[in-house]
């Protein structure tokens, strides 16, 4: 045993087999998720799927998440457009190459944490992230920006840490850095955010690396944000609220809680969680207050210095600046455990005297314990439509997609804004659906549909049971008897063929024929 040890914690070797046994530990946890009959996608990863699919194909090189100027995405195309290229274009192949892009930003992550504290502590608590029930889900997610952002902010606190312990061309590494971080803002500002205080600690010391590092971030920076401002975008909500930061703060604790057990859905937390969850969730939510005591704790022992006060000062900022944005969403909160770790990695630096072995190994098997069960529980919950538990609407939208082509149905009306890029997606754009925005996030299949409607071919609207009476109701009002409409075991149905007193009641904004 005291062999192993010394060869993980002493030599190159020892790291690069810790890593490598670590990238399989992430893929073993995540295989239950594969296996799981309820593997499937969200509106919005659906999104990234086609997005990758027209990389793949050759149509489109998309730099955003389609219909925005922010939530940079074309290294997640990229990567997807790869592995569907190495294993075809499917729901597993998009999920994979995500999960690629995690395991990259979890080994920056690892070498981060060997430079800013030490390998024992580095090996020790990277584990932890790989358990974390908030990524259980989202290591896997397509979501446009988040998946990037983390592999980013890995790579940046690696290249400081490099410069930190004065190791490499310090001119390269500033580049690279300032490259990096631009992209890193560009994908999602709330990693930017979590860097910045180690940037802003080591600054007085590395005055040329930092110049290079704004020279390459503001040319970066500069050069992506006029190309994405070149369209005008679909989606571009207000994002920040200060009316809302107080109700904000009223549910931080509920909305801390829902986060860490990885179970919501925009910004819905309401969700059935299993035994394992709640438990791994109730760890970290402890482990995010013990944060707080243990700032104060060294403050009052003045054992303090600034690589403690880097991390402490991303987990106080990342949960402020969350308080403003509106709607808030729990995913705005993925920064956390990794800087919560960074500080810890720090705090038990300082601890050292006073450590118990037996404590620590306990608090590691607790999460390794708790965490293999939220991973298993994870395989449990669908995404399609919105996120259920053992939801039927998975099997159920296979036997919608079957039948609308078994009824050489090609062109469909959707009344839900995400479900149309699901059933897109899952027919390999042999189904093309829409919205009743006139343009949407990418504006040729609303014109695609309406066009077929337009020209008399076989055309139907898609929805689901709740939504019938909506329609019966509607079509009372205009009189019309019958409703040709097809309902599917599981709770989908369609109707064709189709009114258009029914499509503009119903609020489609339609690419009138021109006479």
């Amino acid at each position: 045993m005291k062999f192993l040890l010394d060869f993980f914690l002493s030599s190159r070797k020892g790291l690069c087999a810790f890593l490598f046994l670590g990238v399989l530990l992430v893929v073993l946890t995540r295989m239950p998720q594969w296996t799981s009959p309820h593997l499937d996608l969200d509106g919005d990863e659906a999104i990234l799927g086609l997005m990758a699919k027209h990389v793949y194909e050759g149509k489109a090189f998309p730099l955003f998440f389609y219909g925005q100027n922010y939530g940079l995405s074309f290294i997640e195309t990229l990567a997807a457009a790869s592995f569907f290229f190495c294993f075809g274009v499917s729901t597993i192949s998009l999920k994979a190459s995500m999960l690629f892009l995690w395991c990259l930003g979890w080994i920056f992550f690892v070498l981060a944490l060997d430079i800013f504290s030490n390998r024992k502590y580095a090996f020790f608590l990277s584990l932890f992230l790989i358990f974390c029930p908030a990524w259980n889900l989202w290591s896997m997610m397509a979501r446009g920006g988040y998946i990037t952002a983390f592999a980013l902010f890995s790579l940046c606190l690696w290249m400081l840490g490099l410069v930190y312990r004065k190791k490499g061309n310090a001119l390269f590494l500033g580049l690279c850095l300032g490259f990096s971080m631009g992209l890193l803002l560009l994908a999602q500002p709330l990693f930017f955010l979590a860097i910045l205080p180690w940037t802003f600690l080591l600054f007085s010391q590395k005055f040329f690396f930092y110049a290079n590092a704004l020279a390459s971030f503001s040319s970066i920076f500069v050069l992506v944000y006029f190309l994405s401002h070149s369209n005008s975008p679909f989606w571009s909500p207000q994002v920040l609220s200060v009316q809302e930061s107080w109700n904000s703060l009223l549910s931080l604790r509920e909305n801390l809680w829902a986060f860490f057990s990885g179970i919501y859905y925009l910004g819905d937390i309401e969700a059935d969680r299993g035994f394992s969850t709640i438990i791994a969730s109730s760890i970290w939510c402890i482990f995010a207050a013990s944060v707080i005591f243990s700032m104060l704790y060294f403050f009052l022992k003045h054992k303090i210095f600034f690589l403690l006060y880097a991390p402490f000062f991303s987990y106080f900022g990342i949960i402020v600046i969350s308080l403003f944005l509106f709607p808030f969403g729990c995913r705005y909160l993925l920064p956390l455990p990794c800087v919560m770790l960074l500080f810890f990695s720090q705090a038990l630096v300082l601890w050292e005297s006073h450590q118990k072995k037996s404590v620590l190994i306990a608090v590691l098997l607790l999460v390794l314990f708790s965490g293999a069960g939220a991973c298993w529980e994870a395989r449990q919950y669908s995404r399609s439509w919105n996120l259920t538990w053992n939801s039927p609407y998975t099997k159920a939208k296979e036997v919608l997609v079957q039948s609308l082509l078994e009824n050489q149905i090609y062109y469909v009306y959707c009344m839900h804004p995400l479900f149309q890029w699901n059933l897109i997606w899952d027919s390999q754009e042999k189904i093309i659906a829409r919205y009743n925005h006139a343009r949407d996030r990418y504006p040729v299949y609303p014109k695609m549909v309406d066009d077929a409607f337009f020209n008399n071919q076989k055309v139907a609207i898609v929805g689901r049971d709740f939504q019938l009476e909506t329609i019966v109701l509607f079509a009372h009002q205009m009189g019309v008897k019958s409703i040709p409409m097809k309902i599917l075991p599981g709770g989908y149905f369609w109707i064709s063929p189709v009114d258009i007193r029914l499509l503009k009641r119903l609020g489609f904004q339609l690419w009138e024929k021109k006479q």
